[in-house]
């Protein structure tokens, strides 16, 4: 969707969007833009028959001076302070300060998960350090929020 309208990045340079997988973050300094680009993109998936899923999208203001409604298939789209993005928080104040909190929430719920390997006296503490390392430390380095224990 080059070319519709983003936001400044340096001096010369233009941030537009940005796509991994399934994954899409449409930018843009006005409201006009954005409802745009989300029309063109909802006009281009039909044709592909794809479905932009309109409880997972959603819309993050700052600093902006318009509060219009942005709108796909009729439904609103969602306005948050925060979302994530491949396994990174991202907020509205910038920093990493949330970020940091996320992946250390994850790391501690993932260790949580692991109470019954902690406690056992089957295991090694060198078996229970190597367990801590590829399960525990690994999951605030992993991009993706997919990177879950499960019980």
């Amino acid at each position: 969707m080059q070319g519709q309208g983003g936001i400044r990045w340096k001096m010369t340079t233009i941030l537009e969007d940005l796509v991994f997988a399934d994954n899409l973050v449409l930018i843009s300094s006005m409201y006009t833009q954005i409802q745009k680009k989300i029309d063109h993109l909802n006009r281009n998936r039909k044709r592909m028959g794809m479905k932009i899923s309109t409880t997972k999208t959603k819309l993050m203001r700052i600093d902006a001076n318009s509060s219009n409604a942005v709108v796909v298939d009729g439904q609103k789209v969602e306005d948050v302070d925060s979302f994530d993005y491949l396994g990174a928080r991202i907020t509205k104040h910038g920093g990493a300060e949330d970020d940091v909190k996320s992946r250390l929430g994850r790391a501690r719920g993932a260790f949580n998960k692991l109470v019954k390997i902690w406690k056992s006296g089957q295991l090694t503490k060198n078996t229970k350090i190597r367990i801590f390392k590829s399960n525990v430390i690994a999951v605030p380095l992993v991009t993706g929020s997919d990177y879950y224990l499960t019980k």
